[in-house]
């Protein structure tokens, strides 16, 4: 048997440690089994094992199931909430093995019960890939448990290549126990690899291959009749309950319920966004929502915000709005990415001295010039590609969409980057352009301007994975011009209110010709029409003098030859516009 020179380590079953050639110093070892009880076995003599070398046991409790750990002399048990988000859990994880430094051994409850927290299992993979070599560098050995089939095969392979050691445990419908180590790292034997029944103390190797074929057949077989174990986590089983609801294939259930448990999944944890969202979204519209989003989690304030007002319009006269709003078709960038882009380079160490009051701001600078140099994960790319050919070469505005952005109380106005892509070249080019928004955006994350805002009002402590909102630019080609009649944005409180007949709880519009970034912006020397809601027709000007210097100059376009967002004269801009557009907008 090949073997290291590194410090043997016993997993409490001689037998076991005859197959392995025991563990090292530095292992992670990943049990997958399909009943908690089949990980107990193997986790109790391995902390006997321990304690008897005077070992120090950290137990991470965190799962549904009953604990695997008795409290006793060298054993600490740190009872964790998954609730709290991916990482503040994480970040708990981190600093608990930050402070027991080196040669503590740890074993956690099932990995798999962190999906009723965080639903995908992306993150269950990213959790691991941040701790596991953390684990790794402190001189530590780990066990760590996954169900046999909760979990995508993408998450699965990431495990295992993270790992240092990975089982399998199976249980046949006559109760008897297999195991198969399928990756034991830096060691070897001929028999290593093959299923292992195990008899009493012992663990017989199937040296037969006519006897393991017929007992892997059985097993797969069994797996296989039950819907339940296929290779999907709980995200996937979820939006396939919610086809075959709708397809009405599905077995009877609450549509309510299933409504609500979609709705927390991509809307947040905000009460009171959650009860608008569960009135008048339907299980169509979170169909729909999945089929537009790359990779998984939240779609944030903004795009939760924007689907809700649409549907609440559709809901209450539905005569008059569906006629007049165009059909829905922007995508979503999951805030699972935001994580899975800084585990994916290896920033989650960065991540966590930024999270200290010490290294809030100076960490925060670090990572901001790193990000825009940043790779995202492949599966995302290839979902961006994707996009892109549904949009083609129309122009896209990149949109942050945080959870603490645009949330109830939280503005967060002008914090975070837009970006807008002209989205023109060939297929890799646009690619590269939209991959260097994404990263910008996230970037903008950690802005000093950012950053000051959330300390001000008690937010620094708060997660803030950042979804981001794809949307089709709206307007028309002009020549090499891209731009929108006209666009604007409204206010449910009118603060500018010029006259004494005026009711100021009726709003406002700022209007702009082109984009509409003149409307939200205020510039300096240049004005947007303002529209008081109740009293439309009504000016705030005194006399033509006053119309004419309180009026727009300059129109915000998309020069699509290149020069991308670029403000134009208007009087030079008219040149590119037909006639019949200009009657419209404006007046001489």
């Amino acid at each position: 048997m090949e073997s290291t020179d590194q410090q043997t380590v016993f997993t409490g079953f001689p037998a076991l440690d005859d197959i392995l050639d025991s563990l090292r110093i530095g292992d992670n070892v990943v049990w997958r089994v399909e009943q908690i009880e089949d990980y107990q076995r193997f986790v109790a003599p391995f902390v006997q094992s321990a304690l008897a070398e005077q070992r120090e046991i950290i137990y991470l409790r965190f799962g549904n199931h009953a604990p695997l750990v008795e409290p006793g002399p060298g054993v600490t048990i740190v009872s964790i909430d998954a609730l709290g988000g991916f990482e503040t859990f994480t970040a708990h994880v981190w600093r608990l093995i930050e402070d027991h430094g080196r040669g503590a051994f740890y074993v956690s409850d099932c990995l798999s019960d962190l999906l009723d927290a965080w639903v995908t299992d992306i993150m269950v993979g990213n959790f691991f890939r941040v701790v596991c070599p953390f684990l790794y560098e402190l001189d530590t050995v780990a066990y760590f448990a996954l169900y046999t089939r909760s979990h995508s095969q993408k998450t699965l392979n990431r495990i295992r290549e993270t790992t240092q050691v990975l089982i399998d445990v199976h249980r046949t419908p006559e109760n008897e126990v297999y195991l198969q180590p399928l990756k034991v790292w830096q060691r070897f034997s001929p028999t290593m690899f093959l299923l292992h029944h195990q008899e009493g103390e012992q663990f017989r190797p199937i040296t037969d291959s006519s006897e393991a074929t017929r007992l892997q057949v059985q097993l797969e077989r069994r797996l296989a009749e039950n819907r339940e174990h296929r290779l999907l986590d709980y995200w996937d089983r979820l939006f396939l309950r919610v086809s075959e609801v709708l397809s009405e294939e599905g077995d009877s259930f609450d549509d309510d319920t299933l409504l609500r448990q979609v709705v927390e999944i991509l809307v947040g944890r905000d009460a009171r966004m959650l009860d608008l969202a569960t009135r008048f979204l339907t299980l169509q519209d979170a169909l729909d929502i999945r089929a537009r989003l790359i990779g998984t989690g939240f779609i944030g304030g903004k795009a939760a915000g924007m689907l809700v007002a649409r549907a609440i319009l559709l809901d209450q006269d539905p005569d008059y709005w569906a006629p007049r709003l165009e059909p829905h078709d922007s995508w979503y960038l999951g805030s699972d990415v935001f994580y899975a882009f800084l585990v994916h380079n290896g920033w989650w160490p960065r991540l966590m001295r930024q999270r200290t009051e010490e290294g809030y701001f100076r960490e925060a600078d670090l990572l901001r010039r790193v990000i825009p140099n940043g790779e995202l994960p492949p599966e995302v790319r290839l979902e961006l590609e994707r996009m892109l050919d549904y949009y083609g070469q129309y122009p896209i505005l990149v949109r942050s969409s945080s959870l603490l952005e645009d949330g109830f109380g939280n503005a967060f106005a002008g914090k975070y980057e837009s970006v807008f892509l002209i989205n023109q070249g060939d297929p890799e080019i646009r690619l590269r352009a939209l991959e260097d928004a994404v990263r910008s955006i996230y970037a903008s994350t950690l802005s000093e301007d950012a950053l000051t805002y959330r300390l001000r009002r008690g937010l620094e402590g708060r997660e803030e994975p950042m979804a981001l909102l794809f949307q089709r630019v709206n307007g028309r080609y002009h020549d090499r011009f891209f731009m929108p009649d006209a666009a604007g944005v409204g206010v449910s409180r009118n603060a500018f209110v010029w006259d004494g007949d005026m009711d100021p709880r009726a709003g406002m519009v700022r209007l702009v010709m082109g984009l509409g970034t003149r409307a939200v912006d205020r510039i300096e020397g240049d004005h947007a029409a303002v529209i008081a809601l109740d009293q439309p027709r009504k000016k705030p000007y005194r006399n033509e003098t006053e119309s004419y210097r309180f009026s727009q100059h300059q129109v915000d376009v998309l020069d699509v030859s290149g020069a991308g967002l670029v403000s134009q004269p208007l009087q030079e801009l008219v040149r590119h516009l037909p006639d019949s557009t200009m009657q419209y907008l404006a007046e001489q």
